[in-house]
C-alpha cells in the first residue's frame, strides 16, 4: 500500500502530542524535575520558585503554604499545520517543591499546565 507525501502527522506535530502527552502526565505518573529533564533531553529555560502563585488549573496537588518552584520548558515550532505560517512556541510549566535557593532534580511534579502561543 502507498500513502501520499504529506499523509499524517508532521514530524513536529509528532514531537508537539509527545511532549504534550508526557507534560500533562507528570503529576499523575509521579515524576521527578529530573525525570522529566533526561525525558526531555534538556533542563527547564527557567526555574522560578516562591510562595505567592496561584494554583494551576487542572490537577495542582502543590503545597502553597510552602515555596512552590514552576519550571518551564519551552520548544519552537514552525510547522504551518500545528501553529500558523509565523510558527509559534509551546511550553511545559511544572510545579515542584523547593526552598527559596530553587529545587532538585528528586523534587516530585506536583502542578502540571502545557501552553502553545501565536505566533512565537
Amino acid at each position: 500500500m502507498l500513502l501520499a507525501p504529506g499523509c499524517g502527522p508532521s514530524k513536529e506535530q509528532e514531537l508537539y502530542d509527545r511532549q504534550r502527552a508526557y507534560c500533562d502526565g507528570a503529576v499523575a505518573s509521579g515524576l521527578t524535575l529530573g525525570d522529566v529533564e533526561r525525558n526531555y533531553g534538556i533542563g527547564p529555560v527557567f526555574c522560578d520558585c516562591g510562595t505567592t502563585f496561584a494554583r494551576l488549573p487542572g490537577d495542582d496537588q502543590c503545597d502553597y503554604g510552602a515555596v512552590v518552584c514552576r519550571c518551564t520548558w519551552a520548544w519552537r515550532a514552525s510547522d504551518p499545520a500545528l501553529c500558523s505560517p509565523l510558527g509559534c512556541g509551546y511550553l511545559c510549566q511544572l510545579g515542584a517543591p523547593g526552598t527559596s535557593q530553587g529545587t532538585t532534580s528528586s523534587a516530585r511534579v506536583c502542578s502540571h499546565m502545557f501552553a502553545k502561543g501565536q505566533p512565537y
